[in-house]
Parts: C-alpha cells; sequence; structure tokens
C-alpha cells in the first residue's frame, strides 16, 4: 500500500519490478495519488524495486522490498 501523506503534492507515476530486473518497465499507477488517499497492488511474493514519482517530477525510491504472502507493506509517503 501506497499511502500519500504529502499536504499538497500529488503521486503521478508508480513502477513496481522485481528486484533482479533492470528495466522499471510500464507505470503501474492508474491514476494520481492525491493527498490523503492510499493505492494497493497484489505483488508475487519476493524482493521488489520501487519507484514513486511526484507531482513536481522528484523520484522516491525503495529497493529490494520483501514482500511475503498474506502481508501488507506500508509505504506511508510525505508527512
Amino acid at each position: 500500500m501506497i499511502s500519500n501523506n504529502f499536504p499538497d503534492i500529488d503521486l503521478t507515476q508508480v513502477y513496481l519490478a522485481p528486484a533482479a530486473d533492470s528495466d522499471w518497465g510500464e507505470n503501474d499507477l492508474g491514476e494520481v495519488i492525491q493527498p490523503g488517499q492510499s493505492e494497493f497492488w497484489t505483488l508475487a511474493p519476493g524482493e521488489w524495486d520501487i519507484k514513486i514519482i511526484r507531482d513536481d517530477g522528484d523520484p522516491i525510491q525503495f529497493e529490494n522490498e520483501n514482500i511475503i504472502i498474506d502481508a501488507t507493506l506500508s509505504l506511508p509517503i510525505g508527512g
């Protein structure tokens, strides 16, 4: 789950890739995550890299996040 805790910044792009991949692939975000909103994804277990792009173009990146079965990885952004 990615939660946008910025008071005035939208999250405009999200890229999810297995940690072993060298390519981010396509933007996995259907709509902008506005302040106070959250978005969920279901991923296969394993290690994943996550890149989030803010509306000002600044990236936020997490590497080797361990995804396990029946658990929620919460990434509060900003605030």
